[in-house]
């Protein structure tokens, strides 16, 4: 009679276990998944956006370093008078008017050149009837043969903030990148939070299922009250427990949604993550394995081309300096138009010029020039060959510590996933240890206490079977963010590559 009771409640519990898993399925929103949380980083980070930020004031130093070669157009309208008094008898007054007005046009071109033009018209009216107007036109230019030869200076400031632009542009992709590798172990943080929580709601419901079956052995009279007392305590301890893990799962749904970025209001309503986690078998990749990972890292981590683009910038500044130190030897030549016509006004301006009489005129000179003592010239060299040896020294320790943090999450990955084939391994161990427990104490050869020890350690191995396998998928996003391959831009949008870097078992 107290086995069949056993038996029927027993599957009273399951099959109440049963619908009301079913029922939570079917209730529940769509799980969250680790490319939601990375499309949604990349999308909400306030890091990210503030690197952004960054990126742009680099680009408006870019786009105002190449003010300098902007053309400049000017107008000017100019008009005097003077008078002269004339001594004797006949004292008489002479006034003079002049009035004019042109146009000029300069700009420095990007390789060092510099041009400008310009356009004057000019009438003076004195007491004489008719007064002549008179036009001047010119086109000047000035070419530097040592300093600034071919841009060299000019140049400068505009490529060394474009290097800088580059720079930010990467110190983006790195950030991003940086807050993608927190977001997703958070997730697997929150991954994990969900099933231990499993775990200990399992072990609750094993303790109240023996709770129950003592209970109706009692009863029978096949077992003392007192063995309740155990098995009492033991449930307690087991509730309390999974009202434990239930917290840890709220701490952790909180820490991924600041991650994300989600308003407050929106960080309780996030959805349960999928419990679809890879079982991963031993990895052991070979030396060349390992060495392809080191050599990817080199040439696409973000982080060491921004270095290597201010190395660039500090190269362009340190080249420039050198060649402002260089003295200066400039050809400078001008080709001028000047023209006298009828006191009538013209009727354009190409009619003044065609029909005057008129002259050109030309001009070479060459020029040099050099300071005596040049001191802002050395001075910015000796500080540019400062931040050359600091951008140098900064590039290689960067390699140093990329080849050194990819060989240690090798290792970790190795280790961590070696780890979790043998909690694995012990977690079934147990669980066939709590089958045998169980049985001897059906069969009166073991004790509850047994029985308890035994549900206890296959607690704390499934347990512990959660952690090393979560560890592991830490350690692969560590691994690919190390290696520069962790985000992955597909059809769909971004997403995060869950996936080892090396295929060896």
């Amino acid at each position: 009679m107290g086995t069949v009771c056993n038996a029927a409640a027993t599957r009273a519990a399951l099959v109440l276990a049963l619908a009301l898993a079913e029922r939570a399925t079917a209730q529940s929103p769509a799980p969250l998944t680790v490319g939601d949380v990375v499309r949604r980083v990349l999308a909400a980070s306030p890091l990210i956006h503030q690197e952004e930020l960054n990126r742009d004031a680099s680009r408006g130093a870019m786009v105002a370093a190449a003010g300098l070669f902007d053309a400049a157009i000017g107008a000017f309208v100019s008009g005097s008078q003077s008078r002269d008094v004339l001594s004797g008898a006949d004292a008489a007054a002479s006034r003079t008017a002049a009035s004019g007005y042109g146009v000029t046009l300069s700009k420095r071109l990007r390789t060092g050149i510099t041009m400008a033009h310009d356009l004057t018209v000019a009438h003076s009216r004195s007491g004489a009837p008719l007064s002549p107007y008179s036009s001047h036109a010119a086109l000047s230019l000035i070419v530097p043969l040592l300093q600034d030869r071919g841009g060299a200076s000019s140049r400068a400031v505009e490529r060394a903030a474009g290097a800088r632009f580059d720079a930010a542009e990467r110190s983006v992709q790195h950030t991003a990148t940086e807050a993608v590798r927190d977001a997703v172990i958070l997730y697997w943080a929150y991954v994990g939070a969900y099933q231990r929580l499993e775990v200990r709601r399992a072990s609750v419901f094993r303790a109240t299922r023996m709770m129950a079956e003592m209970q109706v052995l009692v009863d029978a009279g096949e077992r003392p009250p007192a063995d309740l007392i155990q098995l009492r305590a033991n449930l307690m301890s087991k509730r309390i427990a999974q009202m434990s893990g239930e917290q840890d799962v709220i701490a952790a749904r909180h820490q991924l949604g600041i991650a994300m970025a989600l308003p407050p209001e929106e960080v309780g309503a996030l959805p349960p993550p999928t419990s679809d986690v890879p079982a991963i078998d031993s990895l052991t990749p070979d030396n060349a394995e390992v060495a392809n990972l080191v050599a990817g890292a080199l040439a696409n981590r973000a982080d060491l081309k921004t270095v290597l683009d201010e190395r660039r910038a500090v190269a362009i500044e340190l080249a420039a300096a050198s060649n402002e130190r260089l003295g200066r030897i400039d050809l400078s030549g001008d080709v001028a138009f000047d023209g006298v016509r009828s006191p009538s006004l013209p009727a354009s301006m190409s009619d003044l010029l065609r029909r005057s009489q008129s002259g050109f005129k030309s001009r070479l000179v060459l020029q040099y020039e050099r300071p005596l003592s040049n001191a802002a010239s050395r001075g910015r060299a000796l500080a540019a060959q400062a931040a050359e040896g600091s951008a140098e020294l900064a590039e290689a320790d960067l390699r140093r510590r990329i080849a050194s943090a990819v060989l240690v999450a090798v290792n970790a990955l190795m280790i961590q996933s070696r780890t979790a084939v043998e909690s694995r391994a012990a977690a079934s161990l147990y669980q066939t240890a709590v089958n045998n427990e169980r049985r001897k104490y059906e069969l009166g050869t073991g004790t509850i206490i047994e029985v308890l020890l035994s549900e206890d350690a296959l607690t704390s191995a499934q347990l512990d079977e959660v952690d090393r396998r979560l560890a592991v998928m830490g350690a692969i996003a560590v691994l690919r963010f190390e290696t520069a391959t962790l985000v992955t831009r597909t059809a769909s949008g971004p997403t995060a590559n869950v996936d080892p870097p090396f295929l060896s078992r």
